[in-house]
Parts: structure tokens; sequence; C-alpha cells
């Protein structure tokens, strides 16, 4: 399973104060994808119901840089959504994250959905600890060796 994890800078909460909060979200997912399509629902979704109040910024492509590059620039706060797999948080800010990395390491979706709903609080206080807010799990497929 390529696990996709969408974190956001800690300083986010710092600046919902103002009238109007953009957002900027870095991705290295491809325009016209699965992907795409649905951070664009969350956009809309978003500034409606905040009434205007938040705007979304989706750099899609590598448009900001790899992911290596957006994932510094989260814990910087200078880009506050990545969307991207969790080897490149793992790599640059969180190394026990690579676990989910492995090759097969689940035998099926159910348990994939399982392993990662129980392990969400473990992520969440692993990237608090580093000025990440951890947001949600997606999937990106399956990959392993032979398969």
């Amino acid at each position: 399973m390529k696990n996709i994890l969408v974190i956001c800078s800690l300083l986010l909460g710092t600046s919902l104060y103002a009238e109007t909060v953009e957002l900027k979200i870095g991705s290295v997912a491809p325009e016209d994808t699965p992907w795409s399509a649905w951070l664009k629902d969350v956009k809309k979704n978003a500034e409606t119901k905040s009434n205007g109040q938040l705007k979304y910024k989706v750099y899609l492509g590598g448009r900001l840089g790899g992911e290596h590059a957006m994932v510094k620039d989260v814990q910087k706060g200078r880009l506050e959504l990545f969307g991207g797999s969790s080897s490149a948080v793992a790599s640059k800010i969180a190394p026990e994250l690579e676990v989910f990395e492995l090759p097969m390491i689940f035998s099926s979706d159910a348990e994939a959905d399982f392993v990662l709903n129980e392990m969400r609080g473990e992520v969440k206080k692993t990237l608090e600890k580093r000025g990440l807010v951890f947001v949600m799990w997606a999937e990106n497929g399956w990959h392993g060796f032979g398969r």
C-alpha cells in the first residue's frame, strides 16, 4: 500500500484569526488524477463552508518542488498543507513512519485500513512532536514486489 499522508503545520492555527486566510496545498500528484479531483472538492467545500474566509491555493505536479522539499516547507510554516508519501515524511522528519512503506506489509485493503486506523493516534503524536499535524491517510494503490 502506498500511503499518502496529509499533514499541516502547527503554525496554521496562529493565522486563523484573519478575515480571509489563504492556505497553500502542495503535492506531486499530477492534474486530472483522483487525488487532484479530491483536492478540488476539498477546496470547494472548505471555501463554501467558511463563507469565503478560507481560500485554498492548490499546487499539483510538484510545482512547489519535490516531496522532500514540501515536507520541510510544511515543517517551517512556508506551506500549510502537504499531501504525499509517508516515505517522504519518514525520510525528512519521522523515520519511524518508514514501516508503512515496507513492501507487502498488508495482505488486503481491509487489513491496511484496520492497521492505519489503529495507528492513527501514534502517527498523530509522532508528527506533533515534530511540529506537524496529521490530517488523514489516503491510499494510492498497492506496491510490492512480484505481485
